[in-house]
């Protein structure tokens, strides 16, 4: 089912942006929330920065999840469900997931991240690993409710 957003929803969306800046840009040090900079562009911006040389911290997890995966799966073996908050382009959990041992039933891997293109990238990305992806287009705390929900109601993908 589509759904469409109304000229009253746009004006909602209007007025709660403008809130934000109004109150976030009174903090010390002024900052503004970063759901409002992670559209397509920013999304691809920010990858690209973490491919930068003076920014190490990208390689530096991904030398951590290959040389440790097989011991994080030993110890979650039974996991059914699991999140990632912020997954971006995708390559980090697919390093984790390429360690994962065969299992009955799938895993089901819920994605959650502001920005609907990473949502997309994330999950062409994962799309080989044998799981079933949700995506959550939201900020961290309305993914992780949803989450928890998926986990009560014994949802598995």
């Amino acid at each position: 089912m589509k759904s469409t957003v109304s000229s009253t929803g746009a004006a909602a969306d209007r007025a709660t942006f403008a809130a934000d800046v109004a109150y976030y840009l009174t903090l010390e040090p002024r900052q503004l929330p970063s759901r409002y900079l992670y559209d397509p562009l920013g999304s691809s911006l920010f990858e690209a920065i973490c491919r930068l040389p003076w920014y190490g911290l990208t390689r530096a997890e991904n030398r951590l999840l290959s040389a440790h995966a097989s011991s994080v799966w030993r110890r979650a073996r039974n996991v059914q469900i699991l999140a990632e908050l912020g997954p971006g382009s995708g390559e980090k959990l697919a390093l984790l997931l390429a360690d994962a041992p065969a299992r009955p039933q799938r895993l089901a891997v819920h994605l959650v991240d502001v920005s609907p293109s990473a949502l997309t990238q994330s999950a062409q990305t994962l799309s080989g690993a044998r799981v079933d992806i949700v995506t959550h287009a939201c900020d961290y705390e309305t993914g992780l409710l949803r989450f928890a929900d998926a986990r009560t109601d014994g949802v598995r993908g």
